[in-house]
């Protein structure tokens, strides 16, 4: 007899159906400044690896390097719109660990290698601090 869904408990280190649709819907509708910004990550041009729409509590990150706990968010328009929904979950990140930076989405754009290189600063502060 199958297992009744609704018994079991769900897997806590294992991702919602919802944050995994919600994962493959960020992947298929990237923005530009993401798009511009994975082209220089995916290749491991900083010599670490990262994944792109990572889930990570009930959260889903643009960017994280599990190496370094570092997770590179894309900020455009709509965080103007989700400022207190941003400030909780960043405290929530921050709190189990993790390494936070933002970086503004016309600057992965038009500005992408500036925004390598301030990438490859918080990179050497994290590995020196190890």
């Amino acid at each position: 007899m199958p297992a009744n869904k609704t018994t079991e408990p769900r897997d806590r280190n294992r991702p919602s159906d919802y944050l995994k649709r919600r994962r493959r819907s960020l992947r298929r509708d990237i923005t530009d400044g993401e798009y511009a910004l994975w082209q220089l990550l995916r290749n491991r041009e900083l010599n670490y690896k990262f994944r792109r729409q990572v889930s990570i509590g009930g959260f889903v990150v643009d960017f994280y390097c599990h190496r370094l706990k570092l997770i590179i968010e894309v900020d455009g328009g709509i965080h103007n719109d989700q400022i207190e929904y941003d400030n909780r979950r960043e405290a929530w990140l921050k709190k189990q660990g993790y390494n936070i930076m933002r970086v503004m989405n016309e600057d992965c754009i038009y500005n992408a290698e500036t925004v390598l290189k301030v990438i490859n600063t918080k990179i050497a502060e994290l590995t020196h601090a190890r």
